[in-house]
This record gives C-alpha cells, structure tokens and sequence, in this order.
C-alpha cells in the first residue's frame, strides 16, 4: 500500500516497500486446480467409461493443465529494501538481486488488480518474474514504483 509521498519517503529513508504479498494464495490456487483436475479427470473416466472422447478431453485437461502449472510457478510475492528486489515463489526459494539488473518492466491494471512482469539477470542468466497486486484508491502500481527506485538507484 503506497502513495506517492509515502513513496518517495520510503525511497529516502531506504525502507522496506513491499510489491505484492506473499505467494501462499498462489499455492492455494495450485492445490484447488490440481484437485479439480483429478476430479475431472476421474468424473470422466466414471461417466463415460474409457472411450476415445474420454481419452481425448483427458489429454486435453492434462495439456491445459501443464500450461497452468508452468505459468504459476514465475508468480512471486517481491519487496524491495534499498537498492535490492527481495523475491519469494510458491517453492518457498528466495533471490535478492540488485535494482539495477531490472532490463524490463511491464504492468497491466484491470478491475484493480495489478499485473506486473519484470525482466532481470541475475549471475549471468535472465530470469523473469510475474507479480500480482490489488490497488486500493490511492495506490500506485508496481511499475512506477520500480521505475522510480530505478531513478533514484542511478
């Protein structure tokens, strides 16, 4: 939860700000889907008995699936203390990276939820970070959050 003076005085004083909160919701939300899908999947296969179509819409749950699992993974509850971006994904690892490795920022608001998607390298290897956040009224999006801590860390 940031303002703008907020911010600039949490910049000054190097402050803890954080980006979004932690990724326990995410690992929720992996838990209900994977649940489902079984559940679908042997709804499926009791419904229909083993046929060509049950076959099929089993494939297709288990692509979709796959899909999902991979996309959740790069979701991570992030904060930045000084100059540093602090990350925590639903496996619990934690990467602290210096602010000046961010190559690329990009943010998406709808219905006041804030998508954000960071581009950093890290020892030598690009990584990619995706961060979910609800604004209240007066809050402000990670984007210009992080291109302001970027302007001050130059």
């Amino acid at each position: 939860m940031c303002s703008k003076k907020l911010l600039e005085s949490k910049i000054s004083n190097k402050e803890k700000i954080v980006l979004s909160y932690n990724s326990s919701s995410f690992r929720r939300i992996n838990i209900f889907v994977s649940f489902s899908y079984i559940l679908a999947i042997l709804s499926l296969i009791y419904f229909f008995q083993i046929s060509k179509f049950t076959l099929l819409t089993s494939a297709i749950l288990s692509f979709l699936y796959g899909v999902f699992s991979i996309s959740i993974k790069n979701y991570v509850s992030a904060s930045i203390k000084g100059e540093m971006l602090m990350t925590k994904n639903i496996y619990q690892k934690n990467k602290i990276t210096d602010i000046k490795s961010i190559r690329e920022i990009s943010s998406i608001t709808i219905f006041r939820i804030n998508f954000t998607k960071v581009r950093y390298r890290l020892d030598g290897v690009n990584h990619s970070i995706q961060m979910i956040k609800y604004l209240n009224k007066d809050d402000i999006g990670n984007e210009v959050i992080l291109r302001s801590v970027l302007k001050k860390a130059s």
